[in-house]
């Protein structure tokens, strides 16, 4: 192998290398995501557990309804609605999530724990959040990390449009985290934080 073969061989080898390593990061930050949204379903999960079974009853009711509402607020073209299960047995309780959804005009259900939900996990957590925070509301705003992040481009700016109307509806502030377009625009103030050696630049936008 003359030396220009053996150059070539050693650079492809450094581009297969370099596109493995970065589709490895990519899959490694898609599953800290999808694992940061499920934190949100043991949350609930514990909130649940946690209240008297009278309570529990209507706090589901109150769960189903608002994420239902949800669902269909932001992903719009499709008729979901959002289940919660709770099993009782000899004085302990177990709690899953399931997203029902009509397909061909029958039921379908799908176990949230099972499946990345391609997207509907996203306003699940959105709307799980909202409603716990709403549940046990201070003067503390409700703080977002990247909501939505996994939301296709085409449901976000409702996505965006239902934090608006919900924190205008129950009068409460958002401070939001995101890397969104569509959802930082609904936004009354807008910062833009950039690393500055070991530290971060923060430029008011709007």
């Amino acid at each position: 192998m003359d030396y220009n073969t053996l150059v070539a061989s050693i650079n492809r080898k450094k581009g297969e290398y370099e596109a493995v390593k970065n589709e490895k990061l990519k899959k490694e930050a898609e599953l800290a995501a999808l694992e940061k949204r499920l934190e949100v379903f043991d949350k609930a999960r514990v909130f649940l557990l946690e209240l008297s079974k009278k309570q529990r009853n209507s706090i589901k009711q109150l769960f189903e309804e608002s994420i239902s509402n949800a669902l269909q607020y932001i992903i719009h073209d499709e008729d979901l609605y959002f289940e919660i299960e709770i099993a009782e047995s000899r004085g302990s309780a177990e709690v899953n999530f399931y997203l029902k959804m009509v397909r061909d005009g029958k039921i379908v259900r799908i176990d949230l724990d099972d499946s990345q939900g391609d997207g509907y996990i996203d306003v699940i957590s959105l709307a799980i959040n909202t409603v716990m925070y709403l549940k046990g509301r201070n003067n503390c705003p409700l703080i977002l990390d990247e909501p939505a992040k996994q939301l296709s481009e085409g449901y976000r700016e409702a996505a965006g449009m239902y934090l608006q109307e919900i924190s205008e509806l129950f009068d409460f502030q958002i401070i939001m985290i995101t890397n969104v377009e569509q959802l930082s625009n609904f936004g009354h103030a807008k910062y833009k934080v950039t690393r500055n050696g070991n530290s971060s630049k923060i430029k008011k936008i709007v």
